[in-house]
């Protein structure tokens, strides 16, 4: 069962990954790409300045990869006690 679970789990994360990435750079090409657009009225309404949009971005995409980074570990950990203890 935990081995069904951490495979499960390794897709979401993949998945996470792929749809984060596309996210960011969707919002960055939207961002500069239209001078009107919904993101910086969201920004402006939380206070952001429109020269730290990249900073922004860069910050969450750090927070992201702090956070997956760990959950991905986890898996990886749990995959190769699955591998030691078959071999026990």
């Amino acid at each position: 069962m935990n081995r069904f679970i951490a495979k499960c789990f390794a897709g979401i994360i993949s998945l996470i990954h792929i749809s984060t990435i596309l996210a960011l750079g969707a919002a960055v090409f939207y961002y500069y790409s239209d001078h009107n657009s919904d993101i910086r009225h969201y920004l402006e309404a939380y206070g952001v300045p429109e020269s730290s949009f990249l900073l922004v971005t860069l910050a969450a995409f750090i927070g992201y990869v702090l956070v997956m980074g760990v959950l991905s570990t986890l898996v990886a950990i749990n995959q190769n006690l699955e591998i030691l203890n078959s071999k026990s």
